[in-house]
């Protein structure tokens, strides 16, 4: 390895994904595909696998607060869930309407999603045409979390540069 230089990064970006726990082996599947991103540029992908003991509903609230981004894996399961439509969505698009976070989606399962326009607006995982993953080849639905994967670093290095406002108009003339 080279001597003295790091390949990580320590951003502090992070990234709240939204999940059914009917979807572990989905929510398994993301961490996996987005560990190269996470290690190499420093960003946490937080899920409520990360909470402790205690207020539940705090601590949710306090990681959307933090986040930069987030995931929804949204499935039938994600659509039924009660915690996720009444208290994990609408904080969710508090913290966008705010200008606090950017959200992005993945299309796990056929469900009725086109009821939830508020969700469909944001920017899917896809390689072209909105497909269930779960209708995918193992190969097709990696390689659309791995396209995810990119629009979020696009996404978070597209937020880094510093705005440089060069002023034309003021150039000296002799």
């Amino acid at each position: 390895g080279r001597a003295g230089v790091s390949l990580f990064r320590q951003s502090g970006d992070m990234i709240f994904v939204s999940y059914s726990h009917e979807d572990e082996r989905w929510r398994k599947r993301f961490e996996n595909m987005s560990k190269p991103l996470s290690r190499f540029e420093g960003i946490e992908f937080w899920s409520d696998r990360d909470l402790k003991g205690g207020e539940w509903d705090r601590q949710i609230e306090r990681a959307i607060q933090r986040a930069d981004g987030a995931v929804l894996l949204v499935s039938d399961n994600f659509l039924a869930s009660d915690y996720i439509v009444q208290k994990e969505l609408p904080c969710l698009f508090r913290a966008y309407e705010a200008g606090r976070l950017m959200i992005f989606w993945a299309y796990l399962e056929p469900c009725d999603v086109k009821r939830y326009p508020e969700i469909t607006r944001f920017q899917a995982m896809t390689l072209g045409k909105l497909e269930p993953m779960s209708g995918m080849t193992d190969f097709g639905w990696r390689s659309t979390m791995l396209r995810g994967c990119d629009i979020i670093d696009d996404f978070l290095k597209g937020r880094e540069r510093p705005a440089i406002n060069i002023d034309r108009t003021s150039t000296r003339r002799n």
